[in-house]
C-alpha cells in the first residue's frame, strides 16, 4: 500500500455529516477470521467524544463457511454484553457476505472505544456427534465492517471531540518555510496519531487551509488563524469551518495517547507534553497483543492468538507466560501446545485436577520469517471419539495476567528488519536544509517512513544533515551524501546502478527506474543508520513495509518493495555499476597494447644492458 501522505481535496469539517471507523481503516486489510468451534475474534473501534452523534450504529459484514451445520450461529457482544445471535446455516455453496446492523446506545459510547467480540458456534450441543463438520469451517468479519455516525453541524466543545469525529480523510496544514525541524516533527507526530486511528493523512501549505493547522503564530495570523495570548493550541474557525490550530512550541505529544484523552477544553495555554522517553518495560500483556481472555465453553479443544509484532521499541522476545484456569481431565489428558510460525515451541500436560496453571514457554526472535500470530491450543487426548460417550463441556480460560516477556535488542543490526526493532533507547532523523522550505512534502516523508517501519515520533529528535548523527544511538539519514565515517552497501557516486540475478539478468536499472528509493543499512563499527535516497532528482520516499525486509539493501516505490538484498551474503542477486571503471579496468581495457610496449621496453632494456657488458669487457 501506499503511504497515507496523500494530495487532493479533503471535506471540510462543516460539510461532513457521515463519519465511520472501519477494520480496514484500522490495519484489518483482510479482515478477522474464526476457524474453529472454541474460538472468536475482537476489536476495538474508536468511539466520539464530547459530541452528540446521531445514529450510531456498528455495521457489521461477514462470511462464512457453506457447509456449516444446521444449527450453526453467530453471537455478537458488545462491551461485554451479547447483543444479538443469527443463524448462520444456509444453502450449500451460498457464500454471499451478509450484514447485520446493531443500534449503538450512548451508554455503548461511554468509553473511548468500542469493545466487539464475534464468536461463531458451528455446531450445537445436540449435533456435535452427529454433525462432524468439514474441517474447514469459518467466518470472517470483512475489513468493511465499521462504526458509522452522523456528526451535527455544531462545533465539538472539546479538542478531542474535534479528533474523535475527523473524518477519514485528514489534511494538516504547515507553514513554510518552517521556523526549525520541530515543526517537522510536529507535522509527523499529528499524521502518526491520526494514522493510528485509521485516517488518510494529506499536507498543504496554511494558505490552502486544512483541518488542522501547525505554523509559527505571526504566520497563522497572516492567514486568518488567529490565537489569544498565552494560547498554543485552540479550536478556531477558519474558512471551511472548525480547525485545530497549532503554535509554537511544537512540542505536541499532548495529542498522541492516552494524553489526548485528557484534552476536554476548546484550548490550552501549554501544548508541550517534551520528547517521550525511550520505552523500558520488558512485559506486555498479552491483551495488549489481541488476545480474548474470557471464559469459553471447552469440550474436546480451544486454540487463543494474538500478534507478537507489536512490541515496544527496543525489544526482542523473550517468552510467554501464560496463566490459565483448565477444566479437569479424569479420563483425557489435557494438553498446551504453543506454536510461532507454524512450528512447536512448547508443550504442556495439565493436571487431572484442573484450575489454575502457569506455563512458560520460550520464543524466537521476531522478524519477516517470524511475524506470524502465536497459537495457544488446549486440547484434550483421546484415540476414541468422544461421542461414543456424554459429551464433555466444561470451561477454559486465557487469563488477562498472562504476558510477553522481553529483553532489550542492544545488538547491532546487519538487516533493515532488525534496524527497525533497535530504535527503543531514542533515534535522531536527519532531513536536508531544504526539507524547511518544504515542510509538507518531506513531513509526508516522515510519515511514511515512521508507519512503514513503526518509528515513534514520540522518541526521536530531527535534525538537519549539517549535524552529524551521534554515534551512541541509531539514526535516518534522508541526505543525498553518505555520513562522514559510515560504509553503505550501495555506491551512488559510481553512476549507473544495476541490480542483477544469478544469470545475469537485470532485475532493476536505474536508468529505466529513476523514481524508486533506495535503502541502505550504514556501519560504522556497532554504530548504525539507515539511508533513504531517491535514485533520481526529488524527494526519497518510503515505501510501505519496509519491516519486513530481511536485507541490507532494499529497492521501492510507493506501491512497496520491488527487491531486497543482503549485499554480505547473496549469490541469487548481485549489485553492478556498468559505467563505472577503476584505474585497473580501463588499463586491461589496453591489455594488448600495454604488453606489446612492455615487451619493446624490455626489448630495449636487454640490449642496452648486453652492449655495457661488452663495453666493459672490451
Amino acid at each position: 500500500m501506499a503511504p497515507d501522505a496523500t494530495s487532493g481535496p479533503t471535506p471540510s469539517v462543516a460539510a461532513r455529516t457521515e463519519v465511520s471507523r472501519s477494520l480496514s481503516d484500522l490495519g484489518y486489510r483482510e479482515g478477522l477470521q474464526q476457524s474453529t468451534q472454541e474460538g472468536s475474534v475482537s476489536f476495538y473501534l474508536p468511539v466520539p467524544q464530547d459530541v452528540e452523534v446521531s445514529n450510531p450504529r456498528l455495521e457489521l459484514l461477514f462470511t462464512s463457511s457453506a457447509m456449516l451445520g444446521p444449527s450453526a450461529s453467530l453471537q455478537v457482544a458488545l462491551n461485554g454484553t451479547p447483543r444479538q445471535t443469527v443463524a448462520l446455516a444456509g444453502a450449500i455453496g451460498e457464500t454471499a457476505p451478509r450484514s447485520l446492523v446493531l443500534p449503538l446506545s450512548q451508554e455503548d459510547l461511554r468509553r473511548p472505544y468500542l469493545e466487539v467480540r464475534v464468536r461463531a458456534n458451528f455446531s450445537s450441543d445436540d449435533t456435535k456427534c452427529t454433525w462432524q463438520g468439514t474441517g474447514q469451517d469459518f467466518v470472517t468479519v470483512l475489513p468493511q465492517s465499521r462504526l458509522a455516525f452522523g456528526v451535527p453541524a455544531a462545533a465539538p466543545r472539546s479538542i478531542r471531540g474535534f479528533l474523535t469525529t475527523l473524518p477519514h480523510q485528514v489534511r494538516i496544514a504547515v507553514a513554510a518555510p518552517a521556523p526549525g525541524p520541530e515543526e517537522l516533527r510536529a507535522g509527523w507526530m499529528l499524521a502518526s496519531t491520526l494514522q493510528a486511528h485509521g485516517h488518510q493523512v494529506a499536507f498543504s501549505s496554511l494558505a490552502e487551509g486544512g483541518d488542522i493547522v501547525i505554523g509559527p503564530r505571526a504566520q497563522l495570523a497572516l492567514n486568518g488563524v488567529t490565537l489569544s495570548d498565552g494560547q498554543t493550541m485552540a479550536l478556531t474557525e477558519g474558512a471551511n469551518g472548525t480547525q485545530l490550530a497549532i503554535a509554537e512550541p511544537f512540542q505536541i505529544d499532548t495529542l498522541a495517547e492516552p494524553w489526548s484523552r485528557l484534552l476536554a477544553g476548546r484550548a490550552y495555554a501549554q501544548s508541550v507534553a517534551g520528547h517521550a522517553k525511550p520505552v523500558g518495560g520488558d512485559v506486555v500483556p498479552l491483551t495488549q497483543l489481541g488476545a480474548d481472555t474470557s471464559a469459553r465453553r471447552f469440550s474436546d479443544a480451544a486454540e487463543w492468538t494474538f500478534n507478537v509484532d507489536a512490541l515496544p521499541a527496543g525489544r526482542a522476545l523473550s517468552k510467554l507466560r501464560l496463566n490459565l484456569i483448565v477444566p479437569p481431565s479424569d479420563d483425557h489428558a489435557l494438553v498446551l501446545y504453543v506454536f510461532q510460525n507454524n512450528a512447536l515451541r512448547g508443550l504442556e500436560t495439565m493436571p487431572q485436577r484442573g484450575g489454575t496453571q502457569t506455563v512458560t514457554v520460550p520464543l524466537v526472535e521476531g522478524g519477516p520469517i517470524t511475524s506470524g500470530p502465536v497459537r495457544v491450543v488446549l486440547m484434550r487426548q483421546t484415540t476414541t471419539s468422544l461421542c461414543h460417550g456424554p459429551v464433555p463441556n466444561a470451561y477454559a480460560q486465557l487469563l488477562p495476567s498472562s504476558t510477553l516477556e522481553t529483553r532489550p535488542n542492544d545488538a547491532a543490526a546487519e538487516t533493515i528488519a532488525a534496524f527497525a526493532g533497535s530504535v527503543g533507547r531514542g533515534y535522531s532523523v536527519h532531513v536536508p536544509a531544504v526539507a524547511l522550505a518544504e515542510p509538507a512534502t518531506w513531513i509526508g516523508t516522515l510519515a511514511g517512513l515512521g508507519k512503514s517501519l513503526d518509528l515513534d515520533p514520540r522518541t526521536a529528535v530531527v535534525q538537519t544533515t549539517d549535524q552529524a548523527p551521534q554515534a551512541d544511538r541509531p539514526f535516518v539519514w534522508l541526505g543525498t551524501a553518505l555520513p562522514a565515517g559510515f560504509s553503505a552497501p550501495i555506491a551512488f557516486d559510481r553512476g549507473r546502478i544495476q541490480v542483477k540475478d544469478s544469470q545475469g539478468n537485470n532485475l532493476l536499472d536505474t536508468d529505466t527506474l529513476p523514481d524508486i528509493t533506495a535503502t541502505s543499512l550504514l556501519r560504522n563499527g556497532n554504530a548504525r543508520g539507515l539511508w533513504l535516497r531517491k535514485l533520481g532528482e526529488g524527494v526519497p520516499v518510503a515505501p510501505p513495509e519496509m519491516k519486513g525486509s530481511p536485507g541490507d539493501l532494499m529497492f521501492g516505490d510507493a506501491r512497496g518493495v520491488l527487491t531486497s538484498l543482503d549485499t554480505r551474503q547473496n549469490d541469487v542477486m548481485t549489485v553492478d555499476y556498468p559505467d563505472y571503471t577503476t584505474w585497473w579496468d580501463r588499463a586491461l581495457q589496453y591489455k594488448g597494447w600495454l604488453f606489446a610496449l612492455g615487451w619493446v621496453l624490455l626489448t630495449v632494456l636487454v640490449v642496452l644492458v648486453v652492449r655495457k657488458l661488452r663495453r666493459s669487457q672490451a
